[in-house]
């Protein structure tokens, strides 16, 4: 079949790995082959093993599609999965740029109702949200000695300084925070 240069998309799976999305359908990375300077990727439909699908796409290193299916599918489209993963990769996204907002929030934030039933569990979809930022937040300190307070945690999302410092007494450690309560930001938050 002759090249068709036809750019595709990629999704990530719910583990993370790219998937390329062509043709309304999701397809799994299978082989990649060196051709002199560059790679070729074989793609092979994410429904091979369930169904038996023997379709496989060719792309180059930058996604392009050189060679399309010269077979069908052998079963029917998935109708709004892609378009969940892409949801679901934003909302984790942007879980680990906004630690502050509750999971329950971006939810609401993101999912339509186009793709509310392909997305699954709003249960799971939290867990997700949760388990994404553990990974992105420091370890916990074994002791409180250990604590090290950065200049991004000594000040409140609006700006406003509230670590005071530490105490040390032999060995215990404690830290110091409090906020000025006269300005509008707190008493907003208090009064709210």
């Amino acid at each position: 079949m002759a090249e068709s240069n036809v750019p595709a998309d990629f999704v990530l799976s719910q583990r993370g790995k790219r998937l390329l999305h062509f043709d309304k359908n999701l397809f799994n990375l299978n082989k990649r082959r060196k051709y002199g300077d560059s790679y070729k990727l074989l793609w092979q439909c994410e429904r091979r093993h369930d169904t038996a699908c023997a379709v496989y796409v060719t792309t180059d290193d930058n996604g392009v599609v050189i060679k399309q299916p010269t077979v069908t599918h052998n079963h029917a489209i998935p109708v709004g999965r892609a378009e969940a993963l892409v949801v679901r990769s934003n909302i984790l996204t942007e879980a680990e740029r906004r630690p502050e907002a509750a999971p329950a929030a971006l939810l609401n934030e993101f999912v339509t109702p186009a793709v509310a039933l392909s997305l699954g569990d709003e249960k799971q979809l939290k867990q997700a949200v949760q388990y994404r930022r553990k990974k992105i937040r420091p370890a916990d300190p074994p002791t409180a000695g250990d604590v090290l307070i950065t200049d991004q945690w000594t000040r409140t999302m609006d700006g406003a300084q509230w670590y005071l410092g530490q105490v040390t007494l032999d060995e215990d450690v404690a830290h110091i925070f409090a906020a000025n309560m006269r300005e509008p930001s707190f008493r907003s938050f208090l009064c709210s």
